[in-house]
Formats: C-alpha cells, sequence, structure tokens
C-alpha cells in the first residue's frame, strides 16, 4: 500500500472541477496563461435594500467575479441563485419589491443547460412560488471577504490529503487521455468527456491542449433550444406604464461544449439571443461576442474546469455593465 500512497501523495491535488471529478491530471489539463487581477475589494455584495441591481443566477454568478465589473463601476449589486427565486412568474416585479428590493435593474444569468427547464417551469407562471426568502439569504459581505481568484496556478505541492488509489486511477485516466480516441466519456464518473478541441493550443494552454476536457451530457442535448431562447422575454412580466417598472437584462451563459465544439449551434443560439432579447433591449448576447473573444483570450473557460477564467468572467461583466449603461446617480 506505501508506493500507491506515496504515488497519491505526490500527484498534485486537482483545483479544476472537471479534473477533480474524472481524476485527470493538473500536469496535463492545467492551465499556464497568467490571468488577470480581479479585486478582492471589489468581490462583495450590497445589502439587498440598498442594490441598484439584483442578480439572479447560478455558479457562474454565486463567486461574485463578473459582478465585480459592475461594482468597479459604481453599482451596488446583490446576488441570489435561482434555488431560492425558483421559477419566473407574472407578479415577479411586485414578489421582489414586497422582498425589500428597490433598486431598478435585474439581470438574470443563467447557464444553456437550464435554459429549457427555466421555460418549461416557467410558462404560464401567475404568481411566484419561491423555496425561499432574498431576505433570509445573507447580503451583508464586507470587501474582500470573498477571495480573488488565482492570477497563476498552484505550485506543486505535496497532497496529504489524497486518498489511496488517486494517484495510480489518475496516472491511468491520463494516459487515456493522451492516447484515446478522438471523443470518450471517462466511463468510471459518467461525467466528464475528453474531445479533441479545433485549434485547442490556440485557444487552451494547457499541455495536453489538442484535447479538452468538457461535461459528458452537453453533446446529449436538443441539438435546438432556439425556440427556449425566442420564449425568454414572453417569462417577465408586462412593462409597467410610463416605464417605471424594473428593467430586466437577460444573460445566457454558452456551455463550454458549445462555445468550443459547436460551432454551428453556438451561431445559431447567437442569431437568436440577438432577435429575442438584445432588440428589445432584454439582454445581452453572450454566445456571439464569446465566439469572437475566444480566438483572442486563451483560456477563455478554464481548461481544467466547465467555468470561465477571471478573463472570462471580466469579460462578461464588462458585456453586462456596457448594457446597463451608467449608475443611478447618488
Amino acid at each position: 500500500m506505501l508506493p500507491a500512497l506515496w504515488w497519491s501523495w505526490l500527484t498534485p491535488a486537482p483545483y479544476g472541477d472537471l479534473t477533480r471529478i474524472a481524476y485527470l491530471s493538473e500536469t496535463e489539463f492545467g492551465w499556464h496563461e497568467p490571468q488577470p487581477r480581479i479585486d478582492a475589494g471589489l468581490v462583495r455584495q450590497a445589502p439587498l435594500s440598498q442594490a441598484d441591481v439584483l442578480v439572479v443566477g447560478d455558479s457562474f454568478s454565486a463567486a461574485l467575479l463578473w459582478q465585480s465589473v459592475l461594482t468597479g463601476r459604481g453599482w451596488r449589486v446583490t446576488t441570489v441563485t435561482w434555488s431560492v427565486v425558483g421559477p419566473l412568474c407574472a407578479d415577479l416585479e411586485h414578489w421582489l419589491r414586497t422582498q425589500g428590493f428597490k433598486g431598478t435593474s435585474v439581470v438574470l444569468q443563467r447557464v444553456e443547460r437550464s435554459v429549457p427547464e427555466l421555460v418549461r417551469d416557467s410558462e404560464g407562471c401567475s404568481r411566484m412560488r419561491p423555496k425561499g426568502s432574498i431576505k433570509s439569504v445573507p447580503q451583508i459581505h464586507a470587501p474582500g471577504s470573498h477571495a480573488a481568484p488565482l492570477t497563476h496556478a498552484p505550485g506543486f505541492a505535496v497532497n496529504w490529503r489524497a486518498p489511496l488509489e488517486s494517484g495510480p486511477v489518475t496516472a491511468w485516466h491520463t494516459w487515456r487521455a493522451q492516447h484515446g480516441p478522438a471523443s470518450f466519456v471517462i466511463h468510471e464518473t459518467e461525467r466528464v468527456r475528453v474531445q479533441d478541441v479545433p485549434q485547442g493550443c490556440s485557444r487552451f494552454s494547457h499541455r495536453l491542449c489538442r484535447r479538452g476536457l468538457f461535461l459528458a451530457d452537453d453533446l446529449d442535448m436538443p441539438a435546438v433550444i432556439d425556440a427556449q431562447v425566442a420564449a425568454l422575454p414572453a417569462l417577465l412580466p408586462a412593462p409597467s406604464p410610463a416605464g417605471a417598472g424594473l428593467r430586466f437584462v437577460w444573460a445566457v451563459v454558452p456551455n463550454k461544449t458549445t462555445l468550443y465544439l459547436q460551432d454551428q449551434r453556438a451561431a445559431r443560439l447567437s442569431d437568436a439571443m440577438r432577435a429575442a432579447v438584445v432588440h428589445t433591449g432584454l439582454g445581452v448576447d453572450l454566445f456571439g461576442a464569446l465566439r469572437v473573444q475566444r480566438d483572442r483570450q486563451r483560456d477563455l473557460y478554464f481548461p481544467n474546469d466547465t467555468h470561465f477564467s477571471p478573463a472570462g468572467y471580466l469579460f462578461m461583466g464588462g458585456l453586462i455593465a456596457d448594457a446597463l449603461g451608467p449608475p443611478p446617480p447618488r
């Protein structure tokens, strides 16, 4: 047992969700491109009653990273999760006001793979059925209380907490990633796909850059979700008279698989987003913007993760901040 334990201790600890789930080597899949610094002082929440912008988001918003761009431009931002808010119903604006939100704008962030579920649950809904109260969510976080993301990948350290089997299993899975077919799923988990990536080494900085890691189920999603994208404006409350109501902004984040492996799908969804929400002033087209940016910025999504890098979060935050415009006068 001792050789296996030493092997596991000397295997770098995973710091990406995909390498962690699939037991794959950070030596091969860890990122190397330096990342821009996100000011930890801007990674903070405002009290709900003082917020200008309410963000309803998923894991792409939970760390408050793209919101730092809004905060840096003078917006006061509060973020809550969909697990609290639930489906969107006709009385959404009234419910938000009863929760104590006095601001002007609501950003609705959702990752692509979750849009069909949201549309299905929200269509025809007349009354909010929240799973909790926004008031019950801790709202005030001092500047710097959230850790800023790394600007450089972690250096080597002995992984004293590694389980006995992690070293040999990681070595075996990594060998398969290096020598296996162009596309295959790590069957031990059934959740991570190893796939050849077009222009992989110009789009990612990891050592095995000709191949990428993706959520396995993404390629099994319906080929067309244009109808769900087109339905997004209809999920929002009817505009208030004289423009006195809340402003809603949709921000649908592409699946990593869509952006790097399904370019035609990304282009089609970009067209759908522009028609549904950009031209009506109800959102931003992250699909189109990220299709351009992926060829300018390596590691827009981290190679070992399903989420953005700091560069990706800052890019997304800039697009949403531009869509919102200047903050209200104090």
